[in-house]
Formats: structure tokens, sequence, C-alpha cells
């Protein structure tokens, strides 16, 4: 999966493989994905922005689903 995670951000920015994996922008996005960040791609403006996400919040959400199901 990561490798296609690497081509469509490279194919974005009109990079090969090769460059994707050698660009400090793609290792950059690619990081904040792995932080579990929000990737969002602008394709028409080749522009890229990143939002954190609070993963306890989610997790917590989740939790209480879960527990709401369980009853």
């Amino acid at each position: 999966m990561f490798l296609q995670i690497v081509d469509r951000i490279g194919s974005i920015l009109g990079l090969t493989r090769e460059e994707a994996l050698r660009s400090g922008l793609v290792k950059e996005l690619c990081l904040d994905l792995m932080n579990g960040h929000l990737l969002i791609l602008h394709s028409d403006k080749k522009k890229f922005s990143s939002i954190e996400i609070d993963a306890h919040t989610t997790n917590q959400s989740a939790s209480q689903e879960d527990s709401l199901l369980s009853k």
C-alpha cells in the first residue's frame, strides 16, 4: 500500500516512482499520514493540506458507539 500512496502523490506532482521516493515533500506527506493526519490533495492546483486529527477523541467515540451497540 505504501508504494500506491507514493505513486498517487508522485503522479499528482508529475514525478516518477523513483523521483517520488527521493522527494522530501512526498516523505513529509507520508509521515503525516502515518501520524494520523488527514491529507487533502488538490489535484487541479497540485496543492496539499495536512490536518492533524485527535486520535484519542476518535477512539473514544468509537468506544462509545461500541458500548451502545452491546447494550
